[in-house]
């Protein structure tokens, strides 16, 4: 039986023609390498036709390879999705990076969407220097402001999840500079950014000021998810100082408001918090009970 590239015999398996076996032994020319890569990923696209999910990685990697561009992009683009809704950074990473080579080399015009993706997902894996560079770059190319300004707040975030707080509040203060005057998500989102920077230095005030600013634009958009997070940063604030009562009452607010909006882990995020303010008051009965709920819905 014969698929295109594979011969199956009673006694195995061979390659259908020479030119296959010496792509597979790397004794070829690149142009025969991407010849063969062609036929391998028609053969997919032939074999799963109305299935293509099923090899989407395969596919996108060989006809990455070929000379098909325009087809490569598609896939590499589909194939990052696919990863990334499958919470599989590193092999999104790689196909948005191929989709990236692509663009670059064919000179198609760069999805900023895609390369703010793969800046998340650097951001996300621990490549912060990659990060950095590639929001930098959809900083530049964007020609919105408040998608200007929200990109400077995804650096800052990187700032702080390196410790380099100073850089991470210049970056608040530039987006908070590009937004000017009125209210918008992105604002919330900066001021929110700033207050956890504030507090991971250990300006408690300077943190708890800020954030008295972010809940008044988030309350005013009626934004259930940066309610969440603005009473939880607040609440974790007042749970460093000590202040154990306040901190129940904003963390409190914090998960009603994440529960709300289908923020899971968030959600969790919160009721741990809730648990370290009672093993804070020695209460570690109760704290027990929160962190297993924290396990839970993890």
């Amino acid at each position: 039986e014969t698929s295109g590239i594979m011969v199956v015999r009673v006694r195995g398996a061979e390659f259908s023609q020479a030119m296959f076996k010496n792509v597979a032994d790397g004794s070829v020319a690149d142009r025969w390498k991407a010849a063969y890569d062609k036929s391998i990923g028609e053969d997919f696209e032939s074999t799963y036709r109305g299935k293509h999910d099923e090899v989407l990685y395969e596919m996108a990697r060989h006809i990455a390879n070929s000379n098909e561009h325009r087809k490569a992009l598609d896939y590499c683009i589909k194939a990052g999705e696919k990863a990334e809704s499958s919470f599989a950074p590193e092999q999104a990473i790689e196909f948005y990076r191929k989709a990236l080579a692509i663009s670059t080399m064919r000179n198609y015009t760069p999805s900023i969407n895609i390369q703010e993706r793969l800046g998340d997902l650097y951001s996300m894996t621990g490549k912060f220097e990659d990060s950095i560079g590639i929001f930098r770059a959809v900083a530049e190319a964007s020609g919105d402001v408040n998608h200007k300004a929200d990109i400077h707040r995804k650096i800052a975030d990187v700032y702080e999840q390196k410790s380099e707080f100073d850089d991470g509040k210049k970056e608040c203060l530039t987006g908070l500079s590009i937004l000017g005057d009125g209210i918008s998500l992105e604002k919330t989102k900066l001021y929110t950014t700033l207050g956890n920077i504030e507090m991971r230095k250990g300006e408690y005030a300077e943190a708890k000021a800020i954030l008295t600013k972010s809940l008044d634009v988030a309350e005013k958009l009626s934004n259930d998810r940066e309610m969440g997070r603005v009473e939880h940063i607040f609440g974790s604030t007042l749970l460093y100082e000590g202040d154990y009562d306040n901190a129940l009452e904003h963390l409190r607010k914090a998960h009603t408001f994440r529960k709300k909006a289908g923020d899971i882990s968030g959600e969790s995020a919160t009721i741990n918090n809730i648990g370290n303010i009672y093993a804070g008051k020695g209460e570690y009965k109760d704290a027990l009970e929160y962190y297993e709920t924290t396990l839970e819905i993890t």
